[in-house]
């Protein structure tokens, strides 16, 4: 009997090893077959890895602050950093009677070409408007959808006990929240998953965590094609068919209403903003057809399911921009039209119109 246990596990121990084999023969092999057709990705492989990092519970956390600034050790998490050193005090020196405004976003709202992001200006202003003590807190990443960003809200709201969150949007969000989604639907309510079963959270674990990997082609490859295309078939919708505005529609009310309670139970209010269009602003500049649907999309359904606070201008807003409004974005290498960031001018601008559509809002919220 002993024997035959023994046999059974050398033969299992056989097969794994072949099978090891037989996929790192394949892998070069593969990988030779690239070099020589020299496969050459899009370029978004060295922005994610360098500045994001991927763990179980999210497939982007982004490390602006930590690596731009050089203030963040790796033994240090980012949460616990920001609330250490909050980058921004408006009214007066930090103290516990401090309104805490957390912004939850992307890239949008970490202010890549600025000292400054918008969320800064718009909370200096409510500290002028007020008299009151402020704080500005980033929780940001580049291209992670609305998804991760719940994710990051659910994990760390307790810890920040922000007094007012408010949740910045983009038109791709649509397709992230396909492609790195972290929850899914499950009879009209989101469930919570890990990553493992996202092709692109593999590629970029693996090559993160394999040195010589991030260095080869197929490394590369599968990095850059894992965004386009889905491997283990768990997208819950087709990204270049209709099919991924029609999830959103059931998709993002659920996210928001997630949201609004996460912020109730945790004596905070939610507002929602969407970022602006490029091409709504610089004539030179045209809106294809998908960007300009999907912004038209996420406004409508952010207007009907949250509070809902715009960053169009208004009069008092646009006077010391109305004759240089191409001035509002930065001149970014990002190909999409109507994608760019933001120039110092624009945070301050759109700052601003955040600001003054929602000060009176904002006044019954958190000084009732």
């Amino acid at each position: 009997m002993i024997e035959h246990i023994k046999s059974i596990f050398a033969k299992i121990f056989l097969a794994v090893i072949s099978v090891t084999l037989t996929l790192i023969l394949l892998a070069v092999a593969f990988n030779l077959y690239l070099e020589k057709t020299r496969y050459i990705g899009d370029g978004n492989m060295g922005f994610t890895l360098d500045y994001a990092v991927f763990n179980l519970d999210y497939i982007f956390w982004q490390k602006y602050f930590c690596d731009l600034e050089d203030n963040c050790p790796e033994t240090v998490s980012y949460v616990d950093s920001l609330l250490i050193h909050p980058q921004n005090i408006f009214g007066s020196e930090y103290s516990p009677t401090c309104k805490k405004i957390l912004f939850l976003g992307d890239s949008f709202s970490t202010a890549p070409f600025s000292e400054f992001s918008y969320g800064d200006y718009f909370t200096e202003k409510l500290s002028e408007e007020f008299h009151h003590c402020f704080i500005s807190l980033h929780l940001a990443s580049g291209g992670v959808g609305n998804s991760q960003e719940l994710a990051k809200l659910e994990d760390n709201i307790e810890v920040i006990d922000p007094d007012l969150v408010i949740w910045q949007f983009y038109w791709n969000d649509l397709v992230n929240n396909v492609q790195f989604s972290v929850h899914d639907i499950d009879r009209n309510l989101l469930k919570r998953k890990k990553a493992w079963n996202n092709a692109f959270f593999i590629s970029g674990f693996l090559n993160q965590h394999i040195p010589f990997l991030r260095t080869s082609v197929i490394g590369n490859y599968f990095f850059e094609e894992s965004t386009k295309k889905d491997f283990f078939r768990t997208w819950p919708a087709d990204i270049y068919t209709d099919d991924v505005d029609e999830y959103n529609k059931v998709f993002v009310p659920l996210l928001l209403e997630s949201g609004k309670k996460l912020a109730a139970n945790n004596s905070a209010k939610l507002l929602t903003t969407i970022s602006p269009l490029e091409c709504y602003l610089d004539q030179e500049k045209t809106c294809d057809e998908w960007s300009l649907g999907d912004h038209i999309i996420l406004e409508g359904i952010l207007i009907e399911n949250s509070m809902f606070i715009s960053m169009e201008s208004t009069s008092s807003a646009t006077i010391f921009v109305e004759n240089n409004l191409n001035n509002l974005f930065s001149n970014d290498d990002m190909k999409n039209y109507g994608s760019r960031h933001l120039s110092e001018q624009g945070e301050i601008y759109f700052g601003t119109n955040l600001f003054l559509n929602s000060k009176e809002i904002i006044k019954n919220l958190i000084f009732h």
